[in-house]
């Protein structure tokens, strides 16, 4: 499980390899707000782990990184116009199942 809540203004960031610090191709990150009603948005990483997902209303949602071959991560985040423009989501993902 990913710890605390990040402030962002917009979802971006990068997925990598926990111990060498490598982005992942292909990870996939699932958001969906906190009402269970609401469509799941997902997006998958280029080559370099790097990910955007456009236009994300403000408020609290839970998100879910996967990647064959690497244990899942849960967590949540806050999107709001607090947050500083250069804010972003970093995961690090472990081997296994």
């Amino acid at each position: 499980e990913f710890e605390g809540v990040p402030e962002l203004r917009s979802v971006r960031g990068r997925i990598v390899e926990e111990s060498s610090g490598v982005g992942l191709a292909h990870a996939m990150l699932e958001l969906r707000s906190e009402n269970p009603d609401d469509k799941v948005r997902g997006v998958r990483t280029k080559g370099d782990g790097r990910f955007r997902m456009g236009s994300v209303p403000v408020g609290v949602y839970v998100f879910k990184v996967t990647l064959d071959g690497f244990q899942s991560v849960y967590g949540k985040l806050k999107v709001t116009k607090k947050a500083a423009r250069r804010n972003t989501l970093r995961i690090e993902l472990k081997h296994g199942v």
